[in-house]
């Protein structure tokens, strides 16, 4: 999931995961139950048709991981929890 919102794609990711703790919006991933063909089947349609939405969804990911992924607040993150724990 995170490759694909690195890369621009619009996400489609099952509940099994922990893949909400990333959502920044609900546009901008869709998460999807393991056993709903329907909903997934929107979902794909939606990744395939509507050039705007993941356009959106591009843009909104991608904050998200600088955000979250930023190399100043991993290494800060990674040093408290080897050095303070």
């Amino acid at each position: 999931m995170l490759e694909a919102m690195s890369c621009g794609a619009f996400p489609i990711q099952t509940d099994t995961s922990c893949a909400d703790e990333w959502i920044s919006s609900a546009e901008s991933i869709a998460i999807v139950s393991l056993d709903d063909v329907d909903n997934l089947s929107t979902f794909i349609r939606i990744a395939a048709l509507n050039d705007i939405k993941v356009d959106q969804a591009a843009i909104s990911n991608r904050h998200t991981l600088q955000s979250r992924c930023e190399i100043s607040i991993i290494s800060d993150k990674a040093r408290r929890y080897y050095f303070d724990s």
